[in-house]
């Protein structure tokens, strides 16, 4: 690899001291930026990637997150000052409030009450924060308008007016009234809420927002309503002067769009990435940005007067002045982990760059007629040879030579879709190519491998052993199929056929180490193949719902299972549990995780290129705190399996139930009510008469373990 281009990445001060202290890093690049709080000495900037800080006199910053802060998530939608505190408070997208006293650098969480969130009867998405003369926080939410006077909550909402729903967008005016941005624009005068802009069509545009609304208040009281269907309303404090639809505009968002006075005095109105508008006597007219190096995420004008444009990792003054802000080190969200022949683990950055996070050296194609253009999946052989696919071609990287493999020289065919490539150990490689089959490659020759049912079914994934490849497939129904081709025979598995049991499979993983080949399913089920028997492996899956399982690594004498929410370690006959809620994790699904060679866990979350999330957790560092909750398997043991006569009996290594919580839950994770007949030291008998034939879980929790075991009904 050393003779192919490497890069170098660079970082700043900040961003090492924090990495050499932390068992966890959030990397974060923010692609929203929800408010700006200005105090004399600050400027806080909250954005979905973390909490920005700035120091006014020498625009030095800092990049707050959850690993480094102890917040709550990441994704913090507004900042708020207490008039007379001075204390500071977020309101985060996903995780309510949190505030930071006075004089602190400690966060605590300020959650909604239950007299709420019982009233809604779901989760409250907090979008924006304002303080009035008195201290009472007004919150806006996606259930409407929240207010907080330090001890007492109120909700208002479509109950109180139709148009009043999501709130994105609050002021607190010197007239002592507060006006809100929702699908319509509001005004509330103490207990008075009135509907200023107009329930109907005014003329031919209007003025009522889907899904996001904005608003902009001069010193004069006159008013401007921005809808996201590109229509401005103009409100002079007793009329709406004009209604107008602007050309090719319409916001997606809450910290998609900006709106205020720039330098000149004229009022500005810009969409995420886009040109701005200016008001003018002529109306509005859209105008060159004033930045045109990268596109500005939101810019904001401050007291002074002074232009602040946000990047996706700068900060932008209008002297052209730029700073740094973010500690993001990678080019998109890394995705396709693989690991080389020495069991180092590699990263698609982009899409023609693989990434060693250990080393960040670089792997990157020389450019040739049989070079990649670009990796779409890619693998490292045991002889040291590079193996990837590119749209309809595949490519081998040997000894400083690539040779490439397409339809004008090989049986492959002239299609799209190149997927999944699997070489082995003695030269063999397969190839699985969407809608068309499976191909292998032996002896530096291309075959296509024919059997009926590669035809018959639709071939979803791939799993290349010793003598063979594991195909999972789906009927024209969708039924699942999984069967073992030889190169001559298709076997395929029947349901309870040695053990297997037939799942919607997620993922496959093969242990060369133990000649395992370990199946995994959406449903959260795991099992593996050994010595021609299949068994099944217990997770413990803390989600009260299914948590689709995304796939295994086995590394040395350790297994880390992950899914859309949570890793789960398993070493020294030891589970352990890091989620959003007991660890530093970022929010978010999971979308891949893996070990590089010096114990770091990486983790990425979201789905597509702009979720620039990633998580490094070190594994040397393997906590004891009590909220990172451990699990250890077969330490209850089920006396009658299955079930006699709807009474489970059950032993356990503790002597008393009285400070535990007893839990049965079925195979996706739904909990079951049951009654607790007796109990004895180490001993029960629970009626589960009630359960209806099926696989159960029967789990003990205490402060600081779970014992489980499953049963049969």
């Amino acid at each position: 690899m050393k003779n192919i281009l490497t890069l170098l990445l660079l970082f700043t001060s900040t961003y090492l001291l924090i990495a050499q202290d932390a068992s966890w890093v959030n990397y974060t690049e923010p692609e929203r930026v929800g408010g700006l709080l200005e105090t004399p000495n600050t400027i806080w900037l909250s954005t979905n990637g973390g909490l920005i800080e700035i120091e006014k006199d020498n625009w030095s910053t800092n990049y707050w997150t959850k690993a480094n802060a102890g917040l709550s998530s990441n994704d913090i939608e507004d900042i708020a000052v207490h008039p007379t505190s001075q204390n500071i408070y977020i309101g985060t997208y996903d995780v309510a409030l949190m505030v930071r006293e006075n004089g602190s650098n400690d966060w605590e969480k300020l959650p909604y009450p239950s007299s709420i969130t019982d009233e809604v009867g779901a989760m409250i998405r907090t979008y924006c924060l304002e303080f009035d003369d008195q201290g009472v926080l007004w919150i806006g939410t996606d259930k409407g308008l929240i207010s907080y006077d330090g001890e007492n909550w109120d909700l208002m909402g479509p109950s109180d007016h139709n148009f009043l729903g999501g709130v994105w967008g609050l002021e607190y005016a010197e007239n002592g009234k507060l006006y809100i941005s929702s699908h319509g624009f509001f005004e509330l005068d103490g207990e008075t809420l009135t509907m200023l802009s107009p329930e109907g069509s005014l003329g031919e545009e209007p003025l009522f927002a889907y899904s996001y609304s904005a608003f902009y208040r001069n010193e004069n009281g006159h008013m401007w309503f921005f809808t996201d269907l590109g229509t401005v309303g103009h409100y002079d404090g007793e009329e709406w002067v004009s209604i107008e639809q602007l050309p090719g505009f319409g916001f997606s968002g809450i910290g998609h769009f900006s709106v205020g006075l720039n330098s000149d005095g004229i009022l500005e109105a810009m969409e995420k990435g886009k040109d701005p508008y200016h008001l003018t006597e002529d109306g509005w007219v859209q105008t060159d940005s004033w930045y045109t190096s990268t596109p500005l995420i939101r810019q904001f004008f401050l007291e002074d007067g002074t232009r602040l444009g946000v990047t996706n990792e700068s900060l932008v003054l209008e002297n052209g002045e730029e700073y740094i802000y973010t500690n993001y080190p990678f080019r998109r969200t890394p995705f396709r982990f693989r690991y080389d022949q020495d069991g180092h683990l590699w990263m698609l950055d982009s899409n023609n760059i693989i990434l060693n996070p250990a080393t960040w050296e670089t792997f990157v194609a020389e450019e040739g007629i049989t070079s990649p253009v670009g990796f779409n999946d890619y693998a490292f052989a045991k002889d040291g040879s590079f193996w990837c696919t590119t749209g309809r071609a595949v490519h081998q990287y040997v000894d400083g030579q690539w040779f490439k493999y397409d339809y004008t020289n090989s049986v492959l065919p002239d299609v799209y879709g190149f997927n999944s490539i699997q070489p082995l150990e003695n030269g063999e490689v397969w190839l699985y190519i969407y809608d068309e089959g499976v191909y292998h490659f032996e002896d530096g020759e291309w075959t296509e491998q024919s059997h009926p049912a590669f035809s018959f079914y639709n071939v979803y994934k791939i799993q290349a052993v010793p003598g063979g490849v594991w195909v999972y497939m789906n009927t024209p129904d969708y039924e699942p199929v999984l069967a073992f081709w030889d190169g001559t025979d298709l076997d395929i598995i029947q349901d309870f056929e040695n053990g297997y049991s037939n799942e919607n499979i997620v993922a496959f993983t093969y242990d060369d180490t133990s000649d395992r080949l370990w199946v995994m399913s959406y449903e959260g089920n795991v099992q593996y193949l050994e010595n021609g028997l299949w068994n099944s492996f217990e997770l413990p899956l803390e989600a009260d719902g299914i948590e689709y399982i995304r796939n295994l690594i086995i590394q040395d004498d350790q297994m880390i299972f992950y899914t859309s929410y949570g890793v789960y370690i398993y070493r020294n006959e030891t589970w352990q549990s890091l989620n959003v809620a007991n660890s530093p994790m970022s929010n978010g699904v999971i979308s891949e995780a893996g070990l590089d060679g010096d114990g770091y866990l990486w983790i990425t979350h979201g789905n597509n290129a702009n979720s620039k999330v990633v998580d490094r957790y070190d594994l040397g560092l393997l906590s004891s705190d009590e909220t990172l909750v451990k699990y250890k398997n077969l330490d209850i043991k089920v006396l009658e399996n299955p079930v006699q006569e709807g009474s489970l009996k059950i032993s356990f290594p503790m002597a008393e139930l009285s400070n535990a919580q007893l839990m049965i839950t079925d195979a996706t994770g739904k909990k079951h009510s049951f009654k607790l007949i007796t109990y004895t030291n180490e001993r029960a008998m629970l009626d589960v008469s009630n359960l209806s034939a099926g696989w159960y879980t029967v789990s003990i929790q205490t402060e600081g373990s779970i014992y489980s075991q499953s049963f049969v009904k």
